[in-house]
């Protein structure tokens, strides 16, 4: 190569000399196409400060065998004249990854768990809850006292009502709950509500029609 040919001159018969394509030399190199192009053409305007057009340039010549110093020389002798600062960073390089910050780290970790918790979750958030209530019949009569005790079962996670009135549901998921009677029909809506899913409602009735002997202070009450 003569010293004295221009810095695009140089570039372009290395190019030729060796059978490279731009397209091929950024895949083999990871150096954005776009600045391949501008050393190509001879334009500076784009390109990045002298210290990591260097770096380019050896990445180039170990690929190819060329000279670095007479490149160097002739990319210096047209008056390129950048420098590197502290405000200056390192072209975007396609191959590599995006640091995270700190901060993002986490978000993406807190993230990761709430997804994770969420599929192990999900039939105790989203799905179809349980709910028995313990009733022989759709509707019974009663006579002797004027309450009623409904029992069952439900899912410990979800939200137990008794015509709209929330009722505790025990550690091994069952539950009761002493309702009173008023003369004639009592209709009783008992409903089990998933927290982002369904609700499962059972209604029942109990006629209440007490009698002229009937004990007002009896202790025991019936069992739905």
């Amino acid at each position: 190569m003569n010293t004295e040919k221009d810095f695009k001159t140089l570039f372009n018969e290395l190019l030729h000399n060796y059978g490279l394509g731009l397209s091929k030399l950024a895949d083999a190199t990871a150096i954005p196409e776009r600045f391949l192009e501008a050393m190509r053409a001879g334009n500076d305007s784009i390109l990045p400060p002298d210290p990591y057009v260097r770096g380019y340039l050896v990445k180039i010549i170990a690929l190819t065998g060329g000279n670095i110093e007479e490149l160097m020389s002739a990319y210096k002798r047209e008056n390129f004249k950048k420098t590197s600062g502290a405000s200056d960073r390192l072209p975007f390089n396609r191959f590599s990854l995006m640091k995270l910050s700190k901060g993002r780290v986490a978000l993406v970790f807190i993230i990761l768990l709430i997804i994770v918790y969420g599929i192990i979750r999900r039939d105790t958030i989203i799905g179809n809850p349980k709910l028995v209530v313990h009733l022989p019949k759709e509707t019974q009569t009663y006579t002797s006292i004027n309450t009623v005790l409904i029992t069952g079962e439900v899912n410990t996670s979800d939200k137990l009502t008794i015509n709209g009135e929330n009722v505790i549901i025990q550690s091994d998921g069952t539950f009761s709950s002493t309702w009173p009677l008023t003369n004639g029909l009592n209709n009783i809506e008992i409903k089990a509500k998933r927290f982002l899913g369904k609700e499962v409602i059972e209604n029942k009735s109990v006629i209440y029609t007490p009698t002229e002997n009937n004990n007002i202070f009896n202790s025991s009450s019936t069992v739905l």
